[in-house]
């Protein structure tokens, strides 16, 4: 990263930088988060507007949540500030909507819902009636109505909240766009178990899920 000082131009120095995290990405996610976070000098993205580190990570992230989604989406939900937590959030639902219809897509979308809850009710509840008409999504539909109405019923319900079966229900097939995520507890939206093995491997240590 130091050698893309010399390039003096804003726009092709990010870009560099960026093919650079991206490939370190590949083999480990969170040491390129971190890398991404600590660039001090100007940034400026594709499109020539000036831009933050956030812009680094959605290219890390878009590469990360199909190989591990759960790991992606978990440090998605760390993130301290509201505005790029809501970015990286949008990425990360837009990849899981692209995936082909499985209980595995819409468990996915479950914990996203669960995640977008906490700060956009409305959102989560359209994002809720997307999925396949079930006794599962009516109860979830439900609940994030109730929420609406009750605004402090919102911690109560991403705590406590259990999926019924359809939902909750292990997966009869195969799931081609992660490995780890089929560990997941779907019983309690957007709380997903750490990937260890990244964790373990990271130069630089994030912030604590």
């Amino acid at each position: 990263m130091k050698a893309a000082l010399i390039i003096v131009d804003d726009q092709q120095r990010s870009h560099f930088q960026k093919e650079l995290l991206v490939r370190l990405g590949r083999v480990n996610p969170l040491s390129a988060m971190t890398n991404a976070s600590a660039i001090e000098e100007k940034i400026v993205n594709d499109a020539g507007a000036s831009d933050s580190s956030l812009y680094f990570q959605l290219a890390v992230l878009a590469n990360w949540m199909q190989t591990d989604w759960a790991g992606a989406f978990h440090w998605v939900c760390q993130l301290p500030d509201a505005d790029s937590r809501q970015r990286a959030l949008d990425e990360i639902i837009r990849f899981a909507q692209s995936q082909p219809d499985a209980k595995a897509k819409n468990l996915a979308l479950v914990n996203c819902i669960g995640e977008l809850a906490k700060t956009d009710v409305p959102a989560a509840l359209a994002l809720a009636e997307s999925l396949p008409a079930t006794a599962g999504r009516d109860t979830l539909i439900a609940s994030l109505w109730i929420m609406m109405a009750e605004p402090f019923v919102v911690s109560e319900w991403i705590n406590c909240f259990v999926l019924p079966p359809e939902i909750n229900s292990p997966r009869q097939t195969s799931w081609p766009w992660t490995k780890s995520f089929s560990n997941a507890n779907f019983g309690h939206p957007a709380l997903l178990p750490a990937t260890p093995k990244l964790l373990s491997t990271a130069t630089n240590v994030p912030v604590s899920i």
